[in-house]
């Protein structure tokens, strides 16, 4: 079950969640984060409210110039990106066009300018990380999608076999 809160209700949360001393807080679980207009706003909030750490999962469909400098100056801890293949061809095999922008070229073009820009702003967060699910398909593409980033991200390699 999917439900949708208002912008209250994620303060509340957050309100409690610093009242209870709970040091950390993820802004999704099953769901593109960067869909939420607000989304800076709320991780703003939290850091306000003395959260230590705050995360995102991001396939970085969205992730234009304007919602990557957001997310910078949000205080944003960690930024976690799902890219599902070492090729175009198992890319977009692996992440058919659901979005009309979810192109190999524009995905890994998100995810190459989200680093010039935190380095342009001299920022240290959010540390960022890539992962890819291992399949039949992208097994025998762990070196090319590790060549793929290796200038972007410092890349640990996360695993789950499917």
């Amino acid at each position: 079950i999917q439900v949708r809160l208002g912008n209250e209700q994620r303060s509340d949360l957050i309100d409690q969640a610093a009242e209870m001393g709970i040091p950390s807080i993820k802004f999704n679980w099953r769901s593109e984060p960067l869909l939420h207009p607000k989304l800076s706003d709320f991780i703003s909030y939290a850091k306000s409210k003395g959260i230590l750490e705050t995360m995102i999962n991001t396939n970085a469909t969205n992730l234009n110039e304007k919602t990557a400098n957001k997310l910078i100056d949000s205080g944003l801890d960690f930024l976690i990106y799902s890219f599902d293949g070492g090729t175009k061809e198992t890319y977009e095999k692996m992440r058919p066009g659901r979005f009309e922008d979810n192109t190999f070229e524009k995905v890994y073009g998100n995810i190459v300018n989200f680093n010039k820009i935190k380095k342009l702003k001299n920022k240290k967060f959010p540390y960022t990380k890539i992962q890819m699910i291992l399949t039949e398909d992208t097994h025998e593409e762990k070196d090319q999608f590790f060549d793929l980033f290796k200038d972007v991200l410092k890349i640990r390699m996360k695993t789950s076999l499917v």
